[in-house]
């Protein structure tokens, strides 16, 4: 994983963002959330890769898909995740 990649998930670990998401779906969560990231905000990675600090401009904008992420069709839902758990 690339050291952008690492703040950004850090980040999101940190500030709370996926506290709702259950310990089984973090993995899925996480993919989806790079994949995601990579192709809607792809200048979060490239400042974050070549300016070597966390900006404000860089964090509002990592919130922002953070977000969005976490709203769009993409990502794991719990109830998903809940029923998943319970088959196994």
């Amino acid at each position: 994983m690339s050291v952008e990649q690492q703040i950004m998930i850090i980040y999101a670990v940190t500030n709370g963002f996926i506290d709702d998401v259950p310990t089984a779906g973090v993995r899925e969560w996480e993919r989806g959330f790079h994949e995601f990231m990579a192709a809607s905000y792809p200048q979060v990675g490239e400042n974050l890769r070549n300016g070597k600090t966390l900006t404000k401009e860089i964090e509002a904008d990592l919130r922002r898909g953070i977000e969005a992420y976490k709203k769009g069709p993409g990502a794991p839902k719990r109830e998903a995740v809940r029923a998943e758990e319970a088959v196994r």
